[in-house]
């Protein structure tokens, strides 16, 4: 399948970071048994080990991050906090949900349908652009602060594990996405011209001009009730797929984002303080923390937009589907559109964190807002 020859960087990539308790053995087999998964799991003890040893390290570090020594001790409880959810979730992936990496490939693959090369090669582009924006910390930031090398390369190397997922979530996120899109313009083509009374008429979808001009009006109503129900199943297969990866990802996600609300404050809370404070000396520290915030801003900003988005396409299927219904006549193609349409509004795909919220553009907004509360009440209590 094309996704296979797709998937195999980030393939590559997870495995190198533990985080693929999984083989694929041809384009279709996915095998996550444990014999046959032995040196990944040796290898994702090993890293949860080096984890666990940095998040020590993190403790007992001399270092001086800041003039205020209640903001190093919150600096080293973040880091033993950041150390604590790498390390759960890399043994969760390996012990818990290797069985559900089956399923969720399996539910990728059932769903890949119309997916053709340029697509391929606009989502390697979409890897290498992530690739190079979350590997930034680890090759220019390492060298900001080098004179604290342990610990810096402690702190880099959970980063670049947490990256790695975060990574590997906004990509199914994207696959997800795509497939939707792949529906939406697959039943604009096979609905864009029904007849009413023998008479064949435009019904508008979202789908541009030159698409609708090429949409072919000679399908059978038989073929298009079998089309529309070939697009119940692969939506079917999307929705089970979002489930999936609520489940793996949720609490992971859930943490990893009160962190990165938590960093995103502490770090423009310490550049405040250390520019009213006047330190001359610490002018290294701003340019540092202002990286580190626009990097926690990028994160935290790609995988609600990308959220976002999948859930829009879910509106706009839902969009294109009541304005067809106000057109067709009583028939079987009307009845599976109606179902369809119903499906949809029953079964709407949404990320969340475990439940506790949803990951969409209203998310985002809402951690711009609090982070800005939040430091005005820190500022007014130092004060």
């Amino acid at each position: 399948m094309e996704f296979v020859k797709y998937f195999k960087p980030f393939y590559y990539m997870t495995k190198v970071f533990g985080l693929a308790p999984y083989k694929i053995k041809n384009e279709t087999v996915i095998d996550t048994t444990m014999l046959s998964n032995v040196s990944s799991l040796i290898w994702s003890i090993v890293l949860t080990a080096t984890v666990l040893y940095f998040s020590i390290v993190s403790l007992v570090c001399e270092e001086r991050y800041s003039i205020f020594e209640e903001l190093d001790a919150v600096n080293k409880i973040s880091a033993l906090v950041h150390c604590g959810i790498t390390a759960t979730y890399l043994l969760l992936t390996n012990f818990v949900y290797r069985n559900k990496f089956k399923e969720l490939f399996d539910n990728i693959l059932n769903s890949d349908i119309l997916l053709f090369s340029d697509v391929i090669i606009y989502q390697i582009a979409f890897f290498v652009i992530f690739v190079i924006i979350f590997s930034i910390d680890g090759i220019i930031w390492a060298i900001i602060e080098s004179q604290r090398f342990h610990y810096e390369i402690g702190k880099r190397l959970i980063t670049i594990l947490n990256n790695a997922t975060y990574l590997f979530y906004c990509n199914i996120v994207y696959v997800i996405w795509h497939r939707l899109k792949e529906i939406n313009n697959n039943i604009s083509r096979i609905l864009n011209h029904i007849e009413i009374n023998g008479i064949n008429i435009f019904v508008p979808t979202t789908l541009s001009p030159v698409e609708n001009i090429h949409s072919s009006s000679i399908i059978q109503q038989n073929d298009r009730s079998s089309n529309v129900l070939l697009m119940r199943h692969v939506y079917s297969a999307i929705k089970k797929l979002s489930k999936n990866v609520n489940s793996m990802f949720g609490l992971y996600i859930l943490f990893e984002s009160t962190y990165n609300f938590m960093a995103f404050v502490s770090h423009i809370y310490i550049g405040i303080l250390n520019c009213y404070g006047k330190n001359i000396e610490c002018k290294w520290l701003i340019y540092h923390l202002f990286a580190w915030i626009l990097f926690y801003l990028i994160k935290q900003g790609t995988v609600c937009f990308l959220c976002n988005l999948s859930c829009s396409q879910t509106q706009e299927l839902q969009e294109n589907m009541q304005n067809i219904l106000i057109h067709l006549k009583k028939s079987d193609l009307h009845r599976q559109v109606k179902l369809f349409s119903t499906q949809i509004s029953r079964n709407e795909i949404v990320f969340s964190a475990c439940g506790f919220y949803k990951l969409n553009l209203n998310l985002f907004y809402s951690y711009i807002a609090s982070a800005v509360s939040f430091l005005i009440i820190l500022i007014q209590f130092r004060n």
